[in-house]
């Protein structure tokens, strides 16, 4: 469990609710995130990251249903680190899938309003999720056929931490697709990246029309594709 003393503080904003206009990818659509200012730490806003992983589920929507379809009767996915809940919200819009958004406890309560905002209380769920721990039994009984994490990547003591999580859910479903959103912002990030490439294959996702200028701010959205067992596959 990463202690709430290693969660780092937000430089305060101005809290209220910010409505996300995302009619050019998905007609009509606005998506409400309720920020608390920083009060939190630095999960109650909205981060680039965030928005970039948004905006690819949106653009790739067909896509995301093919998965989701293929994994059985109404398939679960899940949000690592959501703060806001912002791209788990974004699925609930698709409206083809149960969604858990989960982070530590003290964002559970702005998770749960956000979901009120936007009416999707028989979609998506906010839950208690501390990496490093044991999964609770809900997602052993039933993995995920997607898993989301948007801006996780923020503090060292936290890597090993995200690391097991994802080892553990890519373990109950070996076809899992693992979509991480992610900005640059100092240089021991790459020891988290250098960790993760022990256990996938980092494929960057490039395919969608916004994605240079993201890349252009230090944001990048990965694939974690887990290796064979038998170690044939090699990293980048």
């Amino acid at each position: 469990m990463l202690d709430n003393g290693l969660v780092p503080a937000s430089e305060e904003t101005t809290s209220g609710v910010v409505d996300l206009d995302l009619s050019d990818i998905k007609p009509g659509l606005t998506i409400s995130i309720a920020t608390d200012g920083g009060a939190s730490g630095c999960g109650g806003k909205i981060w680039p990251a965030g928005e970039l992983l948004v905006k690819y589920i949106l653009f790739k929507e067909q896509q995301i249903r093919s998965v989701l379809s293929a994994s059985g009767t109404r398939p679960l996915v899940l949000e690592l680190g959501s703060g806001t809940g912002i791209s788990g919200l974004a699925v609930g819009k698709l409206g083809c899938a149960d969604v858990w958004i989960t982070d530590q406890a003290q964002m559970v309560d702005l998770m749960h309003q956000n979901i009120v905002l936007n009416n999707l209380e028989d979609i998506v769920h906010a839950k208690e999720l501390n990496w490093g721990e044991p999964l609770p039994n809900e997602i052993v009984k039933r993995p995920p056929a997607i898993v989301l994490a948007a801006d996780c990547v923020y503090l060292e003591p936290a890597f090993p931490l995200l690391e097991k999580t994802l080892e553990d859910l890519a373990a109950l479903n070996e076809e899992c697709l693992i979509l991480m959103a992610y900005k640059k912002r100092r240089k021991a990030d790459a020891k988290y990246f250098k960790l993760a490439r022990k256990h996938f294959i980092l494929e960057e996702i490039s395919d969608f029309p916004e994605y240079e200028q993201y890349k252009k701010d230090s944001v990048r959205l990965y694939r974690f594709h887990l290796k064979k067992r038998s170690g044939t596959l090699k990293t980048e």
